[in-house]
């Protein structure tokens, strides 16, 4: 490949790379393209940055580092020229193999961890990267902070010297308080009354 049709070849790319993720502004579409090294995104709420998420970790594993790239793999050739051409003014779907020459370095999904803070979100994130990418949004470690860390203790107990076939320990705080506030009341110890039922549906939903 000579260098000239290699420059049209990256620009062709970025092009490709662009429509895919074309629903996402200019900014967010930087965030996307970002893959090497660390990013902080700071933005406020309903601005969009679960998708900006959900986008970049697609971008990940369909394409790696391949919008920043100079590089191109797996013996590039007309027809992949024109499949891109088609993607890009005919709204055809990218054949699998040349979305791969696209790729550089591309991620597999095992790979991808993405830590939130409620089951919630993470049930939403999950969600929407299974929509994104199909089976391959399961193999993601989409969840929360407790979930995730229960998970590698499950699976990797046995390293710390740990037997994975015991139970992991989950401390009910709530009884804990209800126990002491039963003591208390028993030795005539006065206490304002909590509501421990309303407590317990909240510590439900944050685990």
């Amino acid at each position: 490949m000579t260098e000239q049709q290699k420059t049209a070849v990256l620009a062709l790319r970025r092009q490709v790379l662009e429509k895919v993720f074309a629903r996402m502004n200019e900014k967010q579409r930087q965030a996307v393209f970002h893959v090497e090294g660390p990013l902080l995104i700071l933005a406020g709420a309903g601005s969009g940055k679960t998708t900006v998420l959900v986008n970049r970790v697609a971008n990940i594993i369909r394409f790696g580092c391949a919008y920043e790239s100079d590089q191109i793999y797996g013996g590039w050739d007309e027809a992949d020229t024109a499949a891109c051409q088609a993607f890009l003014h005919g709204g055809t779907d990218l054949p699998a193999a040349t979305e791969a020459k696209l790729s550089v370095s591309r991620c597999q999904p095992w790979r991808v961890m993405a830590i939130t803070f409620t089951n919630k979100a993470a049930g939403e994130l999950k969600e929407r990267l299974c929509a994104m990418l199909g089976d391959a949004g399961n193999e993601i470690w989409a969840s929360t902070f407790h979930s995730t860390c229960a998970r590698i203790l499950r699976r990797d107990g046995d390293r710390l010297e740990r037997d994975r076939r015991r139970n992991l320990l989950y401390v009910d705080l709530c009884g804990l308080l209800r126990d002491r506030l039963e003591q208390d009341r028993r030795q005539g110890i006065l206490f304002l009354p909590l509501d421990l039922q309303a407590g317990e549906k909240y510590r439900d939903r944050r685990l």
